[in-house]
């Protein structure tokens, strides 16, 4: 009855390695590609919050700097100087599940007695994401804090051109 058990379990293991070689591919695809999102949503002439949704690889603090980094092209993309962030608000809703399981094992017969040893791995399924919203005020020389307000071309880097064309797509610092 055992042998008979274990021999089932063994075409599940291999359906499940189907399963998990895709969810793995599928994660590692999107944290090399894309692992976070952002919509500027315009809210008047000189103020716009970014919402940013990124990836649990990416932690708050990564969701913070991809809508920073939205905030700067905004405000260039809008033909502002500089930028002050004037409201925040974070949220995380990740979890973690048990993913397929795969078991492994030898049946020993010594005389009428079986013996069972048996080992099951699991890879764990991670996730949800990181939420992220700044509200931003861009500014122009003249204006009331222009000179508090932060260089958007600095907070971007060297490749600031690329990136307030292309957008910010990775939690990842790209400049290093």
């Amino acid at each position: 009855m055992i042998l008979v058990v274990f021999q089932l379990s063994i075409k599940r293991v291999s359906d499940m390695r189907l399963v998990t070689n895709f969810l793995l591919l599928s994660v590692s695809a999107m944290v090399l590609f894309a692992c976070a999102r952002s919509e500027i949503i315009q809210t008047s002439r000189n103020q716009a919050m970014i919402a940013t949704t990124a990836a649990p690889v990416c932690g708050t603090a990564g969701a913070y700097r991809v809508s920073q980094q939205m905030a700067a092209v905004a405000t260039i993309r809008q033909g502002f100087k500089r930028f002050l962030l004037s409201g925040a608000g974070s949220s995380s809703n990740i979890g973690v599940i048990q993913g397929p399981s795969t078991t492994t094992g030898t049946i020993t017969t010594v005389g009428g007695t079986s013996f069972v040893n048996a080992n099951t791995s699991s890879t764990p399924i991670v996730f949800g994401g990181h939420s992220a919203q700044l509200m931003v005020t861009m500014l122009n020389p003249g204006d009331p804090g222009y000179e508090d307000g932060l260089d958007p071309k600095k907070i971007l880097g060297p490749k600031w051109e690329k990136k307030v064309e292309q957008g910010i797509k990775t939690c990842r610092d790209e400049d290093q």
